[in-house]
């Protein structure tokens, strides 16, 4: 009797293992969505998205986009948009319910954290902060204003000129920016 019921037994755990659904791969070629938004968790519209076999389209209104039938894989894109500081990304696309969030830092993003650093008085964040957002835009006469001040305050006189110069340059000439000129001066005399 006990051989019987063994023997049940296996043969309904084989039946109940048997019946189970099977765990099927995911089908590929999949789209992969995205979504691109900045350091205030807005959505960026309008950012390029550029894959290294040449595709590329733009992120929607809502900051949204959609990599078409792509393969089981990694993958390596560009996101880039004016103003805002290119982002490298590597992708290892396994899932097509994947969604891949990326961040982009815009130059006022650096302006903000530039002057944040300088009231801190934290000057390693903000030579940081100052050097990435001159890749974004060398010419923005905020970003050379702060870094003047940077430059001043860690006693780089030679340097705070040239980012004033660079202001008179691109047309810039302020009362401030006078004050800053004859604090560099003041400065220099002292040592």
């Amino acid at each position: 009797m006990k051989k019987g019921l063994l023997g049940v037994s296996i043969f309904l755990l084989l039946f109940l293992l048997s019946s189970c659904a099977t765990i099927e791969e995911p089908p590929f070629p999949a789209n992969l969505l995205g979504v691109i938004y900045d350091n205030y968790n807005n959505p960026v519209s309008g950012a390029s998205i550029t894959m290294e076999d040449g595709r590329a389209l733009s992120s929607d209104i809502d900051g949204r986009f959609v990599l078409p039938a792509l393969n089981k894989q990694e993958y390596k894109i560009i996101v880039s948009k004016k103003g805002f500081e290119p982002v490298d990304v590597e992708l290892d696309f396994f899932d097509p319910k994947q969604v891949l969030y990326i961040k982009l830092s815009s130059i006022t993003y650096f302006k903000e954290e530039i002057e944040k650093s300088l009231k801190s008085k934290d000057w390693e964040k903000a030579d940081r902060m100052i050097t990435r957002a001159f890749k974004i835009d060398e010419k923005d006469p905020v970003l050379l204003y702060l870094a003047a001040i940077y430059s001043l305050e860690v006693d780089k006189y030679n340097q705070c000129l040239g980012y004033l110069n660079s202001l008179g340059e691109i047309g810039y000439s302020t009362a401030a920016i006078g004050k800053l000129e004859d604090e560099v001066e003041k400065k220099r005399s002292e040592e």
